[in-house]
């Protein structure tokens, strides 16, 4: 099966099937598709959602937008004049990069960031015009059309399915006698999923990893 909302949306029908339409439309599917999509997301950094791009720095300037798809970076990097590589330390809050670096430190090639809000903060600010590269994972844009589709939902669309009935579907149907096994089949899947993104490494030769949750 491919990946796209229309797929996605004759499986959850199949699975959730229910002589009452109103109490599961197809706007309910939709949703419950699209947040089962962004849950995984949240969760978990693979490679199906993992991202690169660049930005120039301005000189003097420390602060950059992030992406508008930004759900965490993995890492800043440039090249050093010497043709070397080098990582921009992250350092989670701007208290800590005030402690670090303070911010009326003269001008140079930066050594540490933070987020902002919507922001990237570098410190030192870009003493000259360097390009930064970003590795990050992304929150992928909702699914509308039924022809949309993402390498989320292309290669693991049995996971978005039943993340989206067994976490989201219940609210539309309650005290349905299958949602135990929709979790069920949800905590196999998921567990066959990190099991297959840990022996497959980013290009950062990083590891799927598990975003803590929230107690």
């Amino acid at each position: 099966m491919a990946g796209t909302l229309a797929d996605l949306r004759t499986a959850i029908e199949a699975f959730a099937a229910t002589e009452d339409t109103d109490r599961f439309p197809d706007t309910a599917k939709d949703l419950c598709l699209n947040l089962g999509m962004r849950r995984l997301c949240r969760r978990f950094a693979t490679r199906h959602n993992f991202k690169e791009d660049t930005f120039d720095t301005v000189a003097t300037q420390g602060t950059y937008s992030v992406p508008s798809d930004l759900s965490r970076v993995y890492r800043l990097w440039y090249y050093t004049t010497e043709g070397e590589q080098a990582t921009i330390t992250f350092l989670s809050t701007p208290e800590l990069l005030d402690a670090e670096v303070a911010p009326n430190a003269d001008d140079g090639d930066p050594t540490h960031y933070t987020i902002k809000g919507a922001s990237i903060v570098l410190r030192p600010a870009p003493a000259r015009i360097i390009t930064v590269y970003r590795e990050y994972y992304a929150l992928f844009a909702d699914l509308v059309a039924g022809v949309d589709h993402n390498t989320l939902t292309d290669a693991a669309w049995e996971q978005v399915l039943f993340v989206a009935l067994a976490d989201f579907a219940p609210l539309y149907l309650m005290e349905d006698a299958r949602i135990p096994y929709w979790q069920a089949k949800r905590d196999e899947l998921i567990k066959d999923y990190t099991a297959e993104q840990s022996m497959i490494q980013v290009k950062a030769r990083r590891p799927v990893t598990e975003m803590p949750r929230r107690r």
